[in-house]
């Protein structure tokens, strides 16, 4: 199966794919979010971020945060009426983010404590993005 998945650089997509024997449960709830939210709005992933070696106090020094961009028409700033012109530019929109935020916690934990939350949606303008974390331990 093709994934509607993009990444903001080559070297994500490979990242990706090792993601799999990684962390398969965090590989697995990606995958979900993207065809979810492809499924409901028809909107594109985009993969910003996976494996940061020297963030080290982050989930991501561990194969457990995976980062997915919000779209911001900011991005074109000299064009109001901008449109995506790449695919690596694409996200979700903020609805898009907000639903399946709500459904990927009903649907999995981040430790089997229900002590963090699985999808945190953050940042400003350009640098917005849903950040898909899943402890060592994840359960369900």
């Amino acid at each position: 199966m093709i994934l509607p998945i993009n990444f903001k650089h080559q070297a994500l997509a490979a990242e990706f794919a090792e993601l799999r024997t990684r962390n398969p449960a965090l590989y697995a709830m990606t995958a979900a979010a993207a065809l979810w939210v492809w499924h409901e709005y028809r909107q594109h992933t985009t993969v910003t971020s996976i494996y940061r070696p020297d963030d080290t106090d982050s989930v991501h020094a561990h194969w457990r945060g995976v980062d997915v961009r919000v779209y911001h028409p900011g991005r074109w700033p000299a064009d109001p009426n901008a449109t995506i012109r790449r695919e690596e530019e694409e996200g979700w929109s903020e609805e898009a983010a907000r639903e399946v935020a709500l459904w990927l916690e009903r649907a999995f934990d981040y430790d089997g404590s229900e002590s963090h939350d699985v999808s945190i949606t953050h940042g400003e303008g350009m640098n917005r993005h849903v950040h898909l974390q899943l402890g060592p331990w994840s359960t369900r």
